[in-house]
């Protein structure tokens, strides 16, 4: 009986020291999870801490984002506004280059004419010069015809006076000298009409000569006009090809700016195309940012709720 009594009371103080050591136990399991527990709320604190610095350069970068994006759509309408003028530019100088050939063209035109001009006036002054030739050769034969004239002139009045002397003579031979005296009156009334004729003909050649003077005059005018016209036609002439090679230059730079603007075209069309593909990668990337810092946030409420649910936890042990 005293035996089954120690037996029972040393079995109850096993158990009391198990209960003891097993609440010891509890105690400091407890103890543990709660130092785990809130060690966990200090690391999930520091994540949350770290999360929402990630989530500011989130809200930088879509702030960024959205400025490149901007910066992009104006570089675009840029873009745009270049390849606009490009374009412009492009019809301005074919209508430039057109109007160019035209005016190389027409100078060469102009060019021939003067040469024709030139080739005219040339020919004008050969013809004068072989006028003036022909009217100093008229001149010449009619002073050869005034000597002549002259002789004959002269020989009339010599006939005269011998008609005169047989008018005489005839006279002393009295009826035997009649047929003599007729002849000589013939001879006398011959002569007269051959001073009248040449006084005439003098008069007639006096007139052609002073014609043939005013003529030459006129002639030697019309050569100087011509010799100065043939000036003026060569140094037009000079001038229309220095014109058109002055069209050439500037059709030749003309091709180059046409070319050059052309390059330029294809460069805006190159960078437009590029701009586009850069705006719809920023889009695209505007739009990815956007939704991770959508999901961060509710992250971030997930994290601060579990937080403030271990908190709670912590309280209550």
């Amino acid at each position: 009986m005293i035996f089954e009594k120690r037996h029972s009371k040393k079995q109850a103080q096993q158990e009391i020291s198990a209960a003891s050591l097993a609440a010891h136990e509890s105690t400091v399991e407890a103890d543990q999870l709660k130092n785990h527990i809130k060690s966990i709320y200090e690391k999930m604190g520091s994540i949350i801490h770290k999360h929402g610095l990630v989530n500011e350069q989130h809200d930088e970068l879509a702030a960024l984002a959205d400025e490149m994006k901007s910066t992009m759509e104006k570089v675009k309408q840029l873009s745009n506004d270049s390849n606009d003028l490009a374009v412009y530019l492009s019809e301005r100088s074919q209508n430039l280059n057109t109007i160019s050939k035209d005016s190389v063209a027409k100078s060469l035109e102009g060019l021939e004419a003067a040469n024709s001009l030139s080739t005219v006036m040339n020919d004008l002054q050969m013809q004068s010069k072989h006028s003036s030739n022909s009217m100093m050769h008229l001149n010449e034969r009619s002073d050869e015809i005034t000597n002549i004239i002259k002789a004959i002139t002269d020989i009339a009045k010599q006939t005269n006076l011998l008609a005169l002397n047989a008018a005489i003579e005839a006279a002393r031979a009295g009826e035997h000298g009649k047929g003599f005296a007729v002849v000589a009156n013939e001879v006398r009334k011959l002569s007269e009409m051959t001073n009248s004729s040449t006084a005439t003909i003098q008069a007639l050649i006096t007139n052609i000569q002073n014609e043939i003077k005013i003529a030459i005059e006129n002639n030697s005018k019309s050569t100087k006009a011509i010799i100065e016209g043939i000036h003026m036609g060569n140094v037009v002439n000079d001038k229309i090809q220095e014109m058109a090679q002055g069209f050439k230059s500037v059709e030749h730079e003309v091709q180059a700016v046409t070319t050059t603007i052309t390059n330029q075209k294809k460069y805006i069309g190159d960078i437009l195309n590029q701009t586009e593909v850069s705006d719809y990668i920023l889009a695209n990337m505007h739009e990815k940012l956007i939704s991770h810092v959508d999901r961060a946030y509710k992250v971030d409420e997930s994290l601060e709720n579990n937080v403030n649910e271990m908190k709670r936890l912590l309280s209550t042990i």
